[in-house]
């Protein structure tokens, strides 16, 4: 990437952040803006708490796709090594990508599903090895 093209992300960003922080000063929280943020946010701890954010706010927005959040919450749980949360968000966001068609989000979950982006944990008792029926 060119010099110049950096400069123009790096203010992008700024600009989404800014966009962000005044809808919530002014309680216009949007939940594909918040998921927009997160997936700039280098900091894992802080994409965690804003995908979650952006999840909560989803019931309040009819149609907003759930699935993308949980996929991309759980990609950044994996990276801090919270592969149970992880796999149970896969595994919901798997069957509402199946509802909605969205075979590139099914793919992209069961690809994070597969070691080694995820050990093969049982969601319900981490102390059990999946069989693989899961």
């Amino acid at each position: 990437m060119e010099a110049g093209d950096l400069g123009a992300e790096d203010a992008a960003e700024k600009q989404l952040r800014l966009l962000h922080q005044g809808m919530l000063e002014n309680g216009l929280a949007d939940p594909f803006v918040v998921e927009t943020v997160s997936d700039f946010t280098e900091s894992p701890s802080e994409a965690i708490s804003l995908y979650k954010s952006a999840l909560a706010l989803c019931p309040s927005f009819p149609g907003e796709p759930v699935h993308t959040k949980q996929i991309s919450l759980a990609a950044r749980l994996i990276e801090i090594g919270e592969e149970v949360e992880a796999k149970g968000l896969l595994v919901e966001a798997v069957q509402a990508a199946k509802e909605l068609d969205d075979q590139d989000s099914v793919a992209e979950a069961k690809q994070l599903l597969e070691p080694p982006s995820i050990s093969q944990v049982n969601p319900r008792n981490p102390m059990i090895l999946n069989d693989g029926k899961d």
